[in-house]
């Protein structure tokens, strides 16, 4: 999915909205990216802007008229007698405009939210489940990582994205969140508060231990 990082201003980071009084505490921690902006397409022939949010206006008018069509065309066809065969072919074309509205409405009113609370960090998007939520226990994590990287496009176009990973302590790596056109500084802005915030949770819940 492409975005960008909206711009924030509870906290000045630029897309990172921050609840929590204090990262000594066991407040809950947010972090909330919303997928709005521009995306860079660099490819051997220079570097181009591409208004992501344009496409998916563009796609969710071609899906609407998609499911009208052949909704209309259906419509009229089972009125003079149909057969199984065809309601499903109908059914599979419909699909195809339904899914093509879900994943427009999906990009253009989605964000990505980190929650650290009670030891627990939670990643999820909302409000239309486009990708499936994950919970790791700070305990588990042993730092952040951001990597960049890069997919292959049509005629020769790279597509470059940013990763949002937590380090395990067993050395493994969970992808948490992965973006194009995102500047690296910003994911390592992300990366430096969940830090904070999983250090601040890990020593709240230690402290009652060692008190």
């Amino acid at each position: 999915m492409v975005g960008r990082l909206g711009v924030g201003t509870s906290q000045g980071y630029g897309g990172i909205e921050i609840d929590g009084v204090s990262h000594a505490s066991e407040s809950p921690m947010r972090v909330d990216i919303k997928w709005v902006g521009y995306d860079r397409i660099v490819s051997n022939a220079g570097t181009f802007k591409v208004n992501p949010r344009t496409n998916a206006y563009m796609t969710l008018s071609f899906g609407t008229l998609w499911c009208l069509a052949w909704g209309c065309l259906s419509v009229l066809y089972f009125t003079t007698g149909s057969d199984l065969e065809t309601m499903v072919i109908f059914i599979i074309l419909l699909s195809v405009g339904i899914y093509l509205i879900y994943v427009s409405l999906a990009y253009l009113f989605n964000h990505t939210e980190i929650v650290i609370w009670r030891g627990l960090m939670r990643v999820r998007t909302r409000p239309f489940p486009f990708r499936p939520g994950r919970s790791i226990e700070c305990s588990e994590i042993n730092s952040m990582e951001v990597e960049t990287g890069s997919r292959r496009g049509l005629r020769r176009t790279e597509w470059p994205f940013t990763i949002l990973q937590a380090s395990k302590n067993d050395g493994g790596l969970v992808d948490l969140l992965r973006l194009s056109g995102v500047h690296t500084l910003r994911f390592q802005s992300i990366a430096r508060e969940v830090q904070k915030g999983i250090v601040a949770s890990r020593m709240a819940r230690a402290g009652p231990a060692h008190g």
